[in-house]
């Protein structure tokens, strides 16, 4: 039986202006990587030099089959001082837009992709009370310039990505990795990023991935909500969410309070901003196992990515089927995808993740799209240009585009709108109790 996919289901890939335009220098997490001690392993340089490049990336990106093409606008280069807009730059982001158009490429944005002007530390940076005030007001310029060009906007990417970090820290330490958390933790490459902003070293340097307390929380929730004002002023028929990082979560024998902890924190808390949203999206790459303690498991034997993430393609369906029991809201996948060496596992991650979809909108979840991330192999954060996530190759000496077997298996899926016969999904190694049905049971227990 062919599976075939709505129409009008956005098959995309998706990147972030500072993972792949190059030399974003106004960028606070521009400055991180420069510094000495920073927890980056390498700075991101020209990047892809996707700025210059969209044109022609756009075009094969439209060539392999793709249908959307998720990117962000840089705050940074829109706004370059406070009060200051660049002109140029947003035509050029207009262009972009064209240019998908042009390629029967459907453009959808988010307007914050982790990096900020380093001027934004001077009010707090994501602590400061100015900050949805002024990111609001750069939402309204950018919406004015694009906002006929597009139909859903991703106002920020991942808001809460500081409790995935922060996560991600407790099992370094869970681990002793004494190496890894020093170089986190190293305080003296804040101060002096501070220095540089422009603020005194007494003042707090913080990043939007750095706004981990309840205040930085509180902050990001404010921005979205003044921008999404913003958007339905400026362009009311624009769909608008923003994008949460989300893991499969099951727990073994014992350790389901921290599978429900790590929900309350990661989405629950969010779902009052969800219910005014037009969509929900999810970032979603992995499954997460507690054990007791509150431990990652990761099965024996198990395969993993290059990010050690267990290769688990069938989390995408568990996440939408977990998301689709706490809101009826629509859900964009605004990101899905594996770092691995071998191609042949990312055509195989990319099958196994789409069959599962597939199932669940057959099941009545209502899913609006798909972007792979990412388009290309690019600057990964704090890992540096050493994940291979893309679905394109480049040579960062000559910046040459080498599309993989997987561009082209995924881009005949989006060219065609359904999934072939062999591509199935597999049981999960070693599952431990689901989310879904922990909430069930938390619920009848309250």
């Amino acid at each position: 039986m062919q599976r075939t996919f709505p129409a009008g289901f956005l098959w995309g890939a998706a990147t972030s202006a500072h993972q792949v335009e190059g030399r974003n220098t106004n960028a606070d997490l521009w400055l991180e990587e420069q510094l000495p001690g920073s927890p980056f392993v390498e700075p991101s340089g020209d990047a892809l030099d996707h700025w210059n490049r969209y044109a022609t990336d756009i075009e094969l990106l439209a060539r392999l089959g793709l249908k959307a093409y998720r990117f962000s606008i840089e705050w940074a280069r829109v706004e370059p001082a406070p009060g200051v807009w660049s002109d140029e730059v947003l035509d050029h982001y207009a262009d972009v837009c064209d240019t998908c158009i042009r390629h029967g490429l459907e453009p959808v944005i988010t307007l914050h992709h982790f990096t900020s002007p380093q001027w934004l530390m001077k009010f707090g940076g994501w602590r400061g009370d100015e900050t949805p005030v002024r990111f609001a007001q750069y939402v309204e310029r950018v919406m004015q310039r694009l906002g006929a060009r597009v139909r859903h906007v991703v106002t920020m990417n991942e808001c809460n990505i500081s409790a995935v970090l922060h996560d991600y820290v407790q099992q370094l330490i869970v681990k002793g990795d004494r190496d890894a958390i020093d170089r986190i933790s190293n305080n003296q490459w804040k101060k002096t990023a501070a220095e540089r902003c422009g603020i005194d070293d007494e003042s707090l340097y913080c990043s939007f991935i750095g706004a981990v307390d309840a205040k930085g929380v509180a902050t990001v929730m404010a921005a979205h909500r003044a921008a999404r004002a913003v958007i339905r002023r400026v362009a009311p028929h624009a769909k608008v969410g923003f994008s949460l990082s989300l893991q499969q979560a099951q727990a073994k024998p014992g350790a389901e309070k921290y599978a429900l902890d790590a929900w309350q924190r990661k989405f629950r808390q969010w779902l009052p901003l969800i219910a005014d949203d037009d969509f929900v999206s999810t970032q979603t790459y992995t499954r997460t196992i507690y054990d007791v303690g509150g431990r990652y498991h990761v099965p024996a034997g198990t395969m993993q990515t290059q990010m050690k993430f267990e290769f688990a393609p069938e989390a995408l369906a568990g996440v939408l089927r977990t998301i689709a029991r706490e809101t009826d809201k629509p859900i964009l996948i605004s990101e899905n995808g594996a770092a691995v060496a071998n191609d042949k596992d990312r055509v195989e991650f990319i099958g196994r993740s789409l069959a599962g979809v597939h199932q669940c909108i057959a099941e009545g979840i209502q899913v609006l799209g798909y972007f792979y991330w990412s388009a290309f192999d690019n600057f990964e954060w704090y890992f540096g240009y050493k994940m291979q996530f893309g679905l394109i190759g480049v040579d960062r000496t000559t910046m040459e585009r080498k599309p993989k077997s997987s561009a082209y298996f995924y881009g005949n899926i989006a060219r065609i709108g359904s999934l072939p016969d062999d591509v199935q999904m597999q049981p999960q190694p070693d599952p431990g109790e689901d989310l879904r049905d922990l909430l069930t049971k938390d619920k009848a227990h309250d």
